[in-house]
């Protein structure tokens, strides 16, 4: 029987990690709720679940840390010129 498992992206923040980022900070439960201005019910929710989205992920570390995480970490691909691909 095969086991199926999920590809997390290397951009994800676990549940534990979370927990851990708010315990370095000495941010509580209440107050990330109260400065990202949603429920403590969602803050628990991915204290346990995770985050997987990068747009998410930054802002909740942000306002874990205070400081803006930076761009999206994987390189953003262009195409080509036209004049340059061709033969």
């Amino acid at each position: 029987m095969t086991q199926y498992h999920r590809v997390t992206p290397p951009w994800s923040l676990s549940g534990r990690d979370l927990r851990t980022l708010m315990r370095r900070h000495r941010v509580t439960i209440r107050l990330l709720a109260q400065r990202m201005d949603i429920p403590m019910t969602r803050v628990r929710y991915r204290r346990l679940h995770g985050i997987e989205d990068w747009p998410l992920m930054r802002d909740w570390v942000q306002a874990i840390t205070g400081v803006d995480p930076g761009a999206v970490p994987h390189p953003v691909h262009q195409s080509r010129p036209a004049e340059m691909s061709a033969p």
